[in-house]
């Protein structure tokens, strides 16, 4: 079978690397996919480069945001207005890349062959080309005890979920106490509620598929680490889902 994969990228001030980002997708030898590009007002060239490189191709769509959003708003826009419930969202970080040709024909193999809702898994870090430090399975205890947000931190890249699993979670379950979208840790609040929903249908990818650009100076693991703890706290403390259909 051949899935639908949309593959998001909200970006900000990337010029550095978003085209290495786009060359990554559109280097891809499975070609049943659509990427949606969000620029979150840049203010260097990071959306010129993009409308450059996209053209006409009709397999990309890009958004020029005219307010300032965060990561995690643009994820959950782009979701809601612009996916089918079957198809498979693939989050793509606007400095991070695919890492081979073949990292979509992969994963849809994965879908094809177990009964998966959500995917995680390996990644290498852009800066020594070494396994990331979070690929990791999530232990069987976890899962069967519906306890990942007491678990550590194990669900990485690449992150790929059904469309009609994450339309399942409320908006408020995203959200701070005063209705704004998280601005640290959007990862953890997605994946979460996607993990207590998904319960077993929820497949590790031991295959590095992903490089995460750990070189970029904007990246929220080198901002602000005490907001950043603030923020995860926030979400393991947020009301847990019951799997999916019971």
């Amino acid at each position: 079978m051949n899935n639908k994969f949309k593959i998001i990228v909200a970006f900000y001030n990337v010029e550095k690397w978003i085209e290495t980002t786009i060359k990554s997708v559109l280097g891809q030898s499975y070609d049943n996919y659509e990427c949606i590009l969000i620029n979150d007002m840049s203010s260097d060239e990071s959306s010129s480069i993009c409308h450059r490189l996209v053209g006409d191709n009709t397999k990309f769509k890009i958004i020029d945001n005219d307010i300032k959003k965060c990561s995690l708003e643009n994820i959950h826009n782009a979701i809601h207005e612009h996916t089918d419930g079957q198809d498979i969202v693939v989050i793509l970080d606007g400095d991070d890349f695919l890492a081979n040709a073949d990292s979509l024909e992969h994963l849809n193999k994965v879908y094809n062959a177990e009964d998966c809702w959500v995917t995680y898994g390996s990644y290498m870090n852009l800066s020594n080309r070494l396994r990331g430090k979070f690929s990791k399975p999530i232990p069987q205890e976890v899962i069967e005890n519906n306890s990942f947000r007491q678990h550590e931190w194990c669900t990485s890249h690449l992150r790929s979920f059904r469309s009609f699993l994450f339309k399942e979670i409320r908006q408020d379950s995203l959200q701070d106490k005063s209705n704004k979208f998280f601005d640290f840790a959007g990862d953890l609040a997605i994946m979460f509620p996607l993990l207590e929903l998904a319960g077993h249908r929820s497949t590790y990818v031991d295959k590095i598929l992903y490089i995460w650009n750990d070189l970029n100076e904007l990246n929220e693991h080198k901002r602000d680490n005490s907001r950043q703890l603030l923020v995860e706290s926030m979400i393991r403390r947020k009301e847990r889902y019951d799997k999916y259909g019971g």
